[in-house]
């Protein structure tokens, strides 16, 4: 009897542990800009890093931190950018403004429209005019 409801216990645990598990997205690349970084003349776009998307759902989920060592508010457009020939498409836009410390809770945004045939990258433009720091994850997916 003890070893029926020991081999029960097990299953159920074993149940529990995988209905709660989760699978994150892969990750597509690494984006980050630094102070003083949206001051004065220091407003030109950055851009992540090329990279494809393979998700089925064809969404791209960016996920980081923004802050500035300055007075103000970090304010910041992240666009999905679609690699063509000649001209850059924009696929999607979010304009994140706020402190999102490092060390603390992060921002997190999905963008729709991607097409599995295309190279993608992330276009930082500053909407502020302090100084601020920042860096950030593109997902494969939710």
């Amino acid at each position: 009897m003890l070893k029926r409801i020991s081999m029960v216990a097990v299953a159920v645990g074993v149940l529990a542990l995988t209905a709660n598990t989760t699978f994150a997205a892969p990750t597509l690349c690494y984006y980050s800009f630094n102070s003083p970084w949206g001051a004065g003349s220091l407003t030109s776009p950055i851009t992540s890093p090329k990279f494809k998307v393979t998700n089925s759902n064809a969404v791209v989920t960016i996920k980081g931190w923004q802050d500035t060592p300055f007075a103000g508010t970090p304010n910041v457009y992240y666009d999905l950018m679609r690699v063509e020939t000649f001209i850059d498409t924009q696929v999607g836009r979010t304009n994140i403004r706020g402190i999102y410390p490092k060390n603390g809770t992060w921002y997190s945004y999905t963008f729709s429209g991607a097409n599995t045939t295309k190279d993608y990258y992330i276009k930082m433009s500053p909407n502020s005019s302090t100084g601020m720091d920042g860096a950030g994850n593109a997902y494969d997916g939710y």
